[in-house]
């Protein structure tokens, strides 16, 4: 017989090493976050307390480890409850993961500083910078004192530092699906629970913020089953993204189904992959049909009965949008300035838009996203599948417009999945500039 010679696999590179020592440091963060949550609930110490000892932990991963710091946060992400305590509406109100990348700008802002790197943008600056200045004026036309206040740090937050965060803060852009990857297990978690226990409310979270983190996650399945090459990991990724399914009908938020279907075909148009997206499908809809049909009768009359305007849910949706128009209608061109959307039950974000900066902030806003769009589509023709960091582009655009288009029949400016859209629009900034040393490169070599 002949030998003959058997190639040997490469094996994947992990995405961040640890030596011993980070090992051991970990370890001391982690029973330190356990001591304190344990020793906040049994004693029944104040929120302050918790919070400073967090504060140092947090603090010390994200300069020793910011992978894993910006993981923490992406992880946590569909836990919204806020922090503050303050009144739903009223006032500041900040979840975890938001809290998270205030505590990451010290070892974010140290690093651009080392660097000498300055934070990244991309084609968004302009766009954002316009949108904010409309704001600003119309702000400063009608101010709304503490309503204004908080929304206009609420927008500054999720539309500045929180994309400058994510496309500027790690050397190694791929690095960003350990924190993905520990958001889809969270979704899976929580997707179980909600099955198990037939319910759409688990700890305290009301089935639209739920389901809109749900959306999200089961994109990120999505994205990473399209570019996983291992079969193992390609059928663990299948496994999970049925179970975020399943709990995504369990949910019943329609706001969260549309969203996530917007956020596919936009996957599904980056990539070009028809194929395998049509066997995806053949596995899904007779698993999502059967999950229906074993829905209580009055489960399936909510989640098939739209338009019918004797719903609370819904005429509470056509006063709001009234409310909105009426406000409008006192200034179209410039609005009757930002924190109108505390005042009300602000359920549309394109009304919610128009009342409060008019006719100009909304088009400056729906600029942001055309900008961020044609980023992507330039990004994507660059850009070799190949790439580890490929995934992030997909990921990033069906995050962002899966967020615009619950905002259109929810609230937009909510926490959790919110930020998850704006983080993934900086990975996609990141890849922007990846994309582009690419272009840089085929030109030196043509």
């Amino acid at each position: 017989s002949i030998p003959v010679a058997v190639p040997r696999l490469k094996k994947t590179a992990p995405l961040i090493k640890l030596n011993s020592t980070d090992y051991v440091l970990l370890a001391f963060l982690v029973i330190g976050v356990i001591l304190t949550t344990s020793a906040t609930l049994m004693f029944d110490l104040p929120r302050p307390v918790a919070g400073v000892a967090y504060l140092g932990l947090y603090l010390a991963l994200s300069f020793r480890y910011p992978a894993l710091a910006l993981a923490l946060t992406l992880a946590v992400a569909p836990f919204q409850q806020s922090l503050t305590g303050s009144e739903e509406g009223k006032g500041i109100q900040i979840a975890l993961a938001e809290f998270n990348v205030f505590l990451t700008l010290p070892a974010f802002l140290l690093a651009c500083l080392l660097r000498r790197s300055p934070p990244k943008f991309g084609p968004l600056l302009l766009p954002i910078g316009f949108f904010f200045a409309v704001c600003l004026y119309s702000s400063a036309m009608s101010w709304r004192a503490t309503s204004a206040l908080s929304s206009l740090l609420q927008m500054f937050l999720y539309m500045v530092i929180t994309v400058v965060v994510f496309s500027s803060f790690l050397k190694k852009p791929e690095q960003l699906k350990i924190g993905l990857q520990g958001l889809v297990g969270v979704c899976v978690v929580l997707s179980v629970l909600l099955i198990a226990l037939r319910t759409n409310y688990v700890f305290g979270l009301h089935k639209n913020g739920i389901g809109s983190s749900l959306a999200c996650g089961l994109l990120v399945n999505a994205e990473l089953w399209f570019s996983e090459t291992d079969k193992k990991r390609r059928t663990r990724h299948i496994l999970t993204l049925v179970i975020i399914s399943l709990g995504l009908v369990a949910t019943l938020s329609r706001g969260s189904w549309l969203s996530a279907l917007v956020g596919l075909i936009l996957i599904i148009g980056l990539r070009r992959e028809y194929k395998i997206m049509l066997n995806l499908l053949l596995l899904l809809i007779p698993l999502i049909t059967v999950a229906f049909v074993l829905m209580p009768e009055e489960d399936k009359d909510y989640a098939f009965d739209i338009a019918n305007t004797k719903r609370w849910n819904v005429q509470q949706r056509v006063l709001n949008s009234e409310y909105a128009r009426s406000q409008f209608n006192k200034n179209p061109l410039t609005g009757v300035g930002v924190g109108l959307r505390k005042e009300y039950d602000a359920t549309n974000i394109l009304w919610t838009t128009l009342a409060e900066t008019g006719v100009i902030g909304l088009s400056a806003f729906l600029l942001v996203h055309l900008a961020f769009l044609s980023m992507v589509i330039t990004a994507s023709r660059h850009l070799p599948k190949t790439d580890p960091a490929f995934a992030l582009l997909p990921i990033g655009a069906a995050l962002l417009f899966s967020r615009l288009t619950h905002g259109m029949v929810d609230h937009y400016w909510s926490r959790g999945a919110l930020m998850l859209g704006w983080a993934g629009a900086g990975m996609s900034v990141r890849t922007y500039y990846l994309a582009q040393q690419y272009k840089k490169k085929k030109r030196g070599t043509a």
